[in-house]
């Protein structure tokens, strides 16, 4: 496991959600991390519609990896764990937000944006 990287989940909902979500399986290119792209900007899963958009993120972020995102994506953790929100910090940080995420993914992978139906999410302010 490494510091950041897309959250495990449970093996009994793993095999699950790989039935369920096309290219699930694609996130466990990397090692799985405590903290991620998809947990300083989205809450907690609460139907397969939020694990897509994690699904999303988590993608967008194996794209990217880099000791500089990871950097980013450590400041924002810590940042959100003293109550400031992502929305606050991702423009000045410079980590992906939600939109930038699905924008990319339909620019590199059209077809699993459309498998996926992943639609931004509002953020709250």
């Amino acid at each position: 496991m490494s510091l950041v990287g897309p959250r495990p989940e449970r093996p009994e909902f793993a095999v699950q959600l790989s039935k369920a979500i096309p290219c699930y399986g694609d996130r466990l290119a990397v090692r799985p991390g405590v903290t991620g792209l998809a947990q300083v900007q989205l809450p907690p899963d609460t139907d397969l519609d939020s694990v897509r958009r994690k699904l999303v993120c988590d993608l967008h972020y194996i794209s990217l990896i880099s000791f500089g995102v990871d950097v980013k994506i450590v400041v924002c953790t810590a940042l959100a764990l003293l109550g400031i929100p992502h929305c606050a910090t991702r423009g000045l940080l410079g980590v992906p937000s939600l939109e930038s995420s699905v924008v990319f993914m339909a620019r590199t992978a059209p077809v699993l944006t459309e498998q996926l139906r992943v639609e931004p999410q509002m953020q709250p302010a």
